[in-house]
Order: C-alpha cells, then structure tokens, then sequence
C-alpha cells in the first residue's frame, strides 16, 4: 500500500489538460462573432469541459486518504503539509494577480488598499477567477479527518454510499438555499458535497476498484450521456443573451434543439443535471486512467508528468491566457482556430517551463508547494537528501 498508484496522478493529469483547454475555449467564446457557428461550437466544447471542481475534490478525496493510510501521517503532519502545500500558494499568487489585475489595467490601483476588497478576495477565492478552488481545498482539509474516521468505521459497498452522498447533496443544496444564500455557492464545499465523499471512499477501497469499476460502468457510463444530456443545453441557455432564433447557428439545428434551449432554466434542475454529469464523468475518468496506466505508453507518461505539475500549470495558466486574450484577432476562422490551438499547447509548455525553472532555482516549494519532482532533471527532495547524505 506504500505505492502510489500511477492512475491517480494520471487522474490530475487529465483533469489539469481539461481546466486549460476550458479556459483557453471560454476565451475563444469571447473573442468570435455571438452569431456564429463558431461561437456555438465553442461554448459548448466549454460546458462540456465544465466538470474539473468536482473531479479534483474527488480524487483530492481519494488522493488524501491514500496518503494517511499508507504513510501513517500524525494529522500534524498532514496540517502542516495541508499549509505549505496549499495555504501559502494560495495566500502568495492571490498577491500576484491581484497585482496582475492592476498591471494589466482590469482594475484601478487603489483596489489594493481597499480592506474590502481583500477579504472578498482571500475568503471568497476571487483575486482572479481560478483561485476560488483553493479555498474549497482548504474547507475539505478541516472536514477530512471526520469524513475519513467515518468511512473507515461503516463499511459500505458503492451503491448505497451513493445514494447516501446525493441525499447529503441535496440537503446541502436545501440549507444554503433555505439558509446561508451565499453571493458564491460553488465556492463553498456544502456544493460538492457527493464528490469528496466518493473520494474518501475510493482513496478506502482502491484495491478493489477494478471489481467494482466491473459493475459501477453500467451506471456511471449513462450518467455522464443523460448527465451531459440535460445539463450542457441548460448550461448553454444561462450563457445566451438572447432568444436562441437570433443567431445564426440556430439554422444548422434541429427544431427539438431550439425549443430546448429556449426553456428557462430552473437552478435546481441545473444543478441536479450537473451534478449527474459529473459524478458520472469522474468515474468514467478513473476508470480510463486506470487503463492508461496499464498501457504506460506515450498518453500515460504525459499525462502523469502533467499530473505531477497540475498545480504549477494552475496557476501559472490564467495570466498566459489573459496575455492572449489582449491579442486582437485577425484573419480567417480557419486560421483563428489554428491559433487558439497552438495557444492552448504554447501555454502549457510556458507553464511547465516555468515550473522547471522555479525547481532549478530552488524556489518552487515555495511558490508552488511542491518541490518540482517529475520534470526532467528534477529528482525527488528525497533523492537530493539522501544524496546529500552519502557524500558526507
């Protein structure tokens, strides 16, 4: 049990290259003509992108437990890890693009004296887009050990420890619309509540995951079809400004499609149709990376290396892509799409570049809370140590 299992870290690495190119296709949303075919293709290549929350709280769940239960961590040390891993990146890059906001003219300077403005930012996750899943980590980091101890001692199969997650969720669902009424729900881990539990329980029984991936397809496959189904039009409706006949693209569609997306969208029947979609493509992506891992080909290797580095390419992501985004287009569609692609691969090369650097440099554990390990010619801290400690 003291190995990690490649297909977690693959996992991440999957999940990593899906926050990219969801962001790189919400920027190409804004940069093409509302009424074009172009303009439809990407937001819905968007909405369908629209599951990394949920998939990081899961395998973060998974991840975590695995740690604790194989390492046999004091939760002292799990704290302290939990801080220099997540609490000071986050604490420190809020810093930057809240500097970066003002360098790039999104905000006035005086923003940054303004105490308000700061304790929306560091309570809320808000000092740039992205950052608010930090603050959800934080919160499953103070549940954890309960949601862990609980699992560890009712021991259930899948199937009711699904049915029991969902009922939690849509009680989670009930008291912050009853109660809380919160200005940003998904910040708050009361919005995922059923992907963390999952989480835990796999990170419990992951050696017998491929058993239970043996029956959990036959409902986890037609929760993310019936998922992507019902919640991607809704999701493309709450994006539309106008009555979906006034675009152009609304002539390629059939009639059925129209007169779905032109219902009003009910938040709840949103929410429940997300939450099918996701809860069925997390587990649809833990099953493939478990395939993955077996091949341990080309897709694998990348995909782990990717996985290793997800939270440097995180961070560093959202002010490469704010760069582009104050590029002015010009030229054909062809040529556009050409170069939103070559956009999305250039940013993940800058950001693994710059994750080498900051490891060569020494400063990447801490700027990133992580040491760098898995990027070529960067060996484990461990490595370094123990190297250290032959030579004397």
């Amino acid at each position: 049990m003291s190995k990690r299992d490649p297909s977690l870290d693959i996992f991440r690495g999957l999940c990593i290259a899906e926050v990219l190119l969801h962001h790189v296709s919400a920027f190409a949303t804004r940069k093409t003509d509302p009424a074009s075919l172009s303009h439809f293709g990407y937001l819905v290549f968007n909405r369908t992108l629209h599951f990394a929350v949920p998939a990081f709280l899961f395998i973060m769940g998974a991840l975590l437990t695995r740690t604790m239960i194989s390492k046999r961590r004091t939760w002292r040390d799990f704290y302290t890890r939990r801080a220099q891993q997540t609490l000071v990146p986050y604490l420190l890059w809020s810093l930057i693009y809240a500097v970066f906001r003002v360098l790039t003219a999104q905000d006035a300077p005086d923003v940054l004296l303004d105490p308000g403005r700061w304790r929306v930012w560091l309570l809320w996750g808000k000092a740039y887009y992205h950052l608010y899943f930090l603050v959800i980590a934080l919160q499953l980091y103070l549940v954890f050990p309960f949601l862990m101890g609980v699992l560890q001692r009712i021991k259930v199969g899948i199937g009711p420890l699904l049915v029991v997650a969902a009922g939690l969720q849509l009680g989670g669902y009930w008291v912050h619309q009853q109660w809380i009424h919160s200005r940003y729900p998904s910040t708050l881990l009361l919005w995922h509540v059923l992907p963390v539990i999952v989480g835990v329980w796999v990170g419990l029984n992951l050696e017998r995951w491929s058993e239970t991936w043996l029956r959990l397809r036959y409902l986890a496959i037609p929760m993310a079809l019936v998922g992507w189904a019902t919640y991607v039009p809704q999701a493309i409706t709450r994006e539309l400004e106008d009555p979906v006949r006034t675009y152009n693209w609304a002539a390629y569609l059939p009639q059925v499609v129209i007169r779905v997306l032109e219902r009003p969208v009910d938040t709840f029947h949103y929410q429940i149709a997300c939450w099918i979609y996701t809860t069925g493509i997390m587990f649809c992506l833990l099953g493939f990376s478990r395939w993955v891992a077996t091949s341990n080909g080309w897709l694998a290797r990348g995909a782990l290396l990717l996985g290793m580095q997800s939270m440097q390419i995180y961070l560093v992501h959202p002010l490469l892509l704010h760069l582009w985004s104050m590029v002015e287009h010009s030229g054909s569609t062809l040529v556009f799409h050409f170069t939103t692609i070559l956009v999305a691969v250039t940013v993940l090369l800058v950001a693994l570049g710059v994750a080498w650097v900051a490891a060569r440099l020494g400063v990447s554990l801490l700027i990133f809370g992580r040491d760098g390990t898995g990027l070529p010619g960067i060996p484990p801290r461990r490595a370094v140590a123990n190297q250290g400690a032959s030579s004397r």
